[in-house]
Order: C-alpha cells, then structure tokens, then sequence
C-alpha cells in the first residue's frame, strides 16, 4: 500500500472527530477503529458516478498520519478505476483536518 503521510500534532481526539465528520460528508461505512488505526470503505452509489466503493485507511502514530484509499477488493465489483474517488476521500479528510 502507498500511503499519503502528513506530520501533524492535532490529538488523536482531533483526528478521530475528522474522521467522523469526513465519514458522515462522503457515507464512508467505519469498519474498525482503535487508539492508531482507522480501517473504512464506501459502498457503490449510482448517485456518486463510476466507482464500485473504496477501502480507506488511516493510521495516525508518532505526530503523522498515513492515509490511504484503494479501489476495495472486497467489493460486489472489485475495479481498478474510483474515478478520482480515491483522491477525494484523501482531500477530503485532510481538508476536514485542517479547518476544526
């Protein structure tokens, strides 16, 4: 997995409360959380255009956070275009992130 990294010192209740709120802003589905780890996907939506969901992780340890979000292999359809879905749900998060 290629993970995005970014040095951060926001507390892990930060993190975890942009984690939320980008979850609920773009319908990511948490699949497990605990004190360093986030593991989440979203789900195929006709609405949203082309992709067959995605699975996004996040792990945040020692002031960085790595994200990283791929085409779900676990899917209905597994695919290898998210047709910039994989981007958003990266931006997103960090944007989130970035203005509390």
């Amino acid at each position: 997995m290629k993970f995005k990294i970014f040095k951060t010192n926001l507390s892990k209740k930060d993190i975890k409360d942009a984690i939320k709120e980008t979850a609920i802003e773009l319908n990511w589905i948490i699949d497990y959380q605990n004190n360093q780890i986030t593991k989440a996907h979203r789900e195929f939506d006709i609405s949203t255009g082309g992709s067959w969901g995605e699975m996004i992780t996040i792990i945040y340890k020692d002031n960085h956070i790595y994200v990283n979000s791929i085409c779900n292999p676990n899917g209905l359809y597994p695919s290898v275009l998210s047709y910039g879905w994989n981007k958003k749900n990266i931006n997103t998060f960090f944007t989130i992130l970035n203005n509390p």
